[in-house]
């Protein structure tokens, strides 16, 4: 499925993209980025086609793009991730945050802070 994806977005145009990540279960992007960037491999690529794929244009996109962005954090935090790939992603996703509509924006920085009132970010990421 990553190599699809991969490919998909090497096209020209995001058409074909945005319909392939259309047709995903909910869980399964977030679980194939997560498997790419515990091993190693090509989680920045990955991320880039997805959020490539997913336009704040259209609403599962931007829905999508929240989840992703939430799940890279919380991957990152996890300390699972090598340093390189870890900073990889922190990098993409503040490169992609200004596509991010406001409300978007709210949502997550509210989650961000209930998550260091909570405690709950131990890794310092």
């Amino acid at each position: 499925m990553d190599q699809k994806i991969l490919s998909l977005a090497a096209e020209k145009t995001a058409d074909k993209l945005q319909e392939f990540l259309q047709t995903l279960r909910e869980g399964d992007l977030t679980n194939l980025l997560q498997n790419q960037a515990v091993k190693g491999k090509v989680a920045g690529a990955l991320l880039r086609a997805i959020f490539k794929g997913s336009p704040c244009s259209e609403e599962a996109g931007t829905l999508r793009r929240r989840k992703i962005y939430t799940c890279c954090i919380q991957l990152v935090e996890s300390g699972d991730l090598q340093k390189e790939i870890a900073s990889e992603i922190i990098g993409l996703l503040m490169l992609e945050a200004h596509h991010f509509p406001g409300p978007l924006l709210v949502e997550l920085a509210n989650e961000f802070i209930s998550a260091v009132r909570e405690g709950s970010l131990v890794n310092g990421k």
